[in-house]
């Protein structure tokens, strides 16, 4: 098995003590991508019912799905939680007013996301793979403010999911309405300025690249 993060293979290696694990550098550093201006004057609330979507193994506490349901209860706006994976109805042990559709395993899973962003409101991560399918597909992510997320992804698009202040909810329902409605920036503006440093022209590069590397190391 191959990781990058060591939290990772220690997991693998407690569960099954015979695995062989190799734990990868990630070839990124951490600097803060610089921020984009993002115009936020003259942007009108829609009526219209926009969708946040969460994709992968959404009962593992890692993914933070009750966490992040709790916030969206303190987030004002009219928008939706799409759930995309495992045990999605069994995870919903935190009671909330949004309405939250379930869609179970799907193989194509970004292949459902419309009217909104996809959301990574994880605790930890490893290979962000679901970060490099939604950048594969052209496809907008919103991700928790950890190292192993925040590092890809343009400032106007990181949340702490813990903090329920009042500014930071209306921010994140400001960007899923814009993103929503397709005024956001696009994706070869809101990846690149991070992305670039690397010689990477665009966001559609660094995921080709990525996925190559994934299979040298793995092959």
């Amino acid at each position: 098995m191959i990781t990058i993060s060591a939290h990772e293979a220690d997991e693998i290696v407690r569960i099954q003590p015979a695995a062989s694990v190799v734990v990868v550098e990630n070839p990124f550093c951490g600097r803060e991508p610089d921020a984009l201006d993002v115009p936020t004057s003259g942007l009108k609330p829609s009526g219209r019912r926009r969708k946040v979507w969460l994709v992968g193994r959404l009962s593992n506490k890692q993914k933070n799905l009750q966490g992040f349901i709790k916030f969206c209860d303190y987030a004002p706006g009219n928008f939706s939680i799409n759930l995309v994976g495992d045990d999605t109805l069994e995870v919903l042990s935190e009671r909330t007013e949004r309405k939250i559709e379930t869609f179970g395993w799907v193989a194509s899973p970004v292949s459902l996301v419309h009217d909104g962003p996809i959301v990574i409101p994880s605790l930890y991560e490893g290979v962000p793979l679901v970060l490099l399918e939604a950048y594969t597909h052209n496809v907008p992510v919103l991700v928790s403010d950890i190292p192993e997320l925040s590092q890809f992804v343009v400032r106007e698009c990181v949340f702490d999911f813990d903090d329920l202040s009042k500014a930071n909810c209306e921010r994140f329902t400001e960007i899923v309405q814009k993103i929503g409605s397709g005024s956001f920036i696009s994706r070869d503006e809101w990846a690149t300025d991070y992305l670039r440093q690397y010689g990477f022209r665009n966001a559609h590069e660094w995921v080709s690249r990525m996925e190559a590397e994934i299979f040298r190391l793995r092959y």
